[in-house]
């Protein structure tokens, strides 16, 4: 890693805020399905203070829910600077204030060219593990390109996230607060149709039942117009889209082409920058097929394929080894190769005496989560029950 700092100004540093939105809205749902609940013993038990303390727990919920939708919609703006150290990258607004950003919490950077009136301007993209994202606009694409490399995310970098939600997505959010208030109301409703349910359950429905009801519609409809997320990795490509969530293997990508990224509220622009950048990571790595079969597990133990890739690894002679290494490596970060040939290939270095640290960064170009895990064991000498199941999870 270059120890020298990366200094870039930019005349727009755009900060989108996520992730305190986002706790604001949860702790609004707690806050509401108390109320909730609240009214449900308030009305059985017919009791003052706990009939007005829904009231009183709803009304501040929705002051805390109106300040994190304003909060969402009005990002923070100007010209500003942007410092890139081994540690992390600091953002300089020009009014002086500063946030910095561990490397351990970026979740991916992307380079985004925007269209600006006739012209356009390259852009990138930085999204933390927590979901905020920092939209910095550069005049040279070459100066793009190095921002990218340096947070790591460049070609035969780490593993990169995108939300591909437009920002006009938010608007949606009153939407589905409306509608889950509506079905919350008819679901309350229901028991006392169909039993002719007499009091006390009139006021159980309207001071309990029916904000209960009122969360759990909100948290299914969101669930299922959950913004589309994508995850480009050296071995395959994850996307999670309407509460499900799909890898699709490079070999498969590069039959078909597709990715199933849907089309309703994302962001075309950032869309066409994922295309591009699965379409680099999907390039050619000249790894011939015999090479990758010679990692291949072929049904056997771990510990009987680990003593049959140490004797290959031995075999290869002292005119070969680095050869023999250089091989393994190259399959480890094969797109062509299979997750069990990946594993072989992790553990022919370790028995070959490479240090983990190869096989960590290579752990970090992937997207499968199961893959990584089997990577990550292996690069820290594991027992075999958790390499295995690691295993059982790759898909």
């Amino acid at each position: 890693m270059n120890d020298e700092p990366l200094v870039l100004s930019t005349p727009s540093l755009t900060i989108h805020r996520v992730a305190g939105p986002r706790v604001a809205s949860h702790v609004f749902l707690a806050m509401y399905g108390f109320a909730g609940v609240c009214g449900v013993l308030g009305a059985l038990g017919e009791d003052i203070t706990t009939i007005m303390l829904p009231w009183l727990v709803s009304m501040l919920g929705w002051v805390v829910l109106f300040g994190s939708y304003v909060a969402s919609l009005t990002p923070v703006w100007s010209a500003g600077m942007v410092e890139v150290r081994p540690l992390g990258v600091t953002f300089t607004l020009a009014r002086g204030s500063a946030r910095h950003v561990q490397r351990s919490e970026l979740a991916g950077a992307l380079v985004v060219p925007r269209r600006i009136g006739d012209g356009s301007m390259s852009t990138v993209e930085i999204e933390t593990v927590r979901g905020d994202r920092f939209t910095v606009a550069l005049s040279d694409p070459e100066d793009a390109r190095r921002l990218v490399d340096r947070l790591g995310f460049g070609p035969g970098g780490m593993r990169v996230r995108s939300r591909l939600a437009r920002p006009s997505r938010r608007l949606l959010n009153p939407l589905l607060g409306g509608v889950s208030w509506i079905g919350g109301m008819l679901l309350a409703a229901v028991p006392e149709a169909l039993f002719q349910a007499k009091y006390p359950y009139d006021q159980i429905a309207y001071m309990g039942v029916w904000p209960l009801f009122t969360v759990g519609v909100y948290l299914l409809l969101r669930r299922f117009t959950r913004p589309t997320e994508i995850v480009v990795g050296e071995d395959a490509v994850v996307v999670e889209r309407r509460g499900r969530r799909r890898v699709i293997p490079r070999k498969e990508i590069e039959a078909t082409g597709a990715l199933p990224i849907g089309t309703l509220l994302v962001d075309e622009e950032r869309v066409e920058a994922v295309r591009r950048l699965v379409s680099e990571r999907t390039a050619p790595t000249g790894v011939a097929d015999d090479a990758l079969a010679t990692f291949a597990r072929e049904g056997r133990s771990l510990s009987e394929w680990r003593d049959q890739l140490r004797v290959k690894m031995e075999r290869s002679g002292y005119r070969d080894a680095a050869t023999s290494v250089d091989v393994a490596g190259a399959v480890l970060r094969s797109g062509r190769a299979s997750p069990e040939e990946r594993v072989g290939a992790a553990v022919a270095l370790r028995v070959a005496g490479e240090p983990p640290s190869r096989i960590r960064v290579a752990a970090e170009a992937v997207a499968d989560e199961g893959l990584r895990a089997a990577l990550e064991a292996i690069a820290e000498d594991a027992d075999d029950a958790r390499v295995e199941k690691a295993l059982r999870s790759v898909r």
